[in-house]
């Protein structure tokens, strides 16, 4: 994790595996991670929720502040 977060690393969409009732990654990550991380059932609800992370840094990056 610290090497994504220097890398830049700023959202992380899991989606759990269907064919299980609980996922590994979720239950081992430390309360406080340098990054939002988001659980979905749906690879497309991830998809999209990445495409609004993106579109939210590329409108925060060109706003005068």
């Amino acid at each position: 994790m610290p090497q994504a977060s220097r890398l830049g690393l700023r959202y992380v969409a899991h989606v759990l595996q269907a064919d299980r009732h609980s996922d590994i990654i979720p239950n081992q990550m430390p309360a406080s991670v340098p990054f939002e991380l988001q659980i979905f059932q749906d690879p497309d609800a991830a998809r999209h929720w990445l495409r609004q992370c993106r579109q939210l840094l590329a409108t925060s990056a060109t706003s005068p502040a």
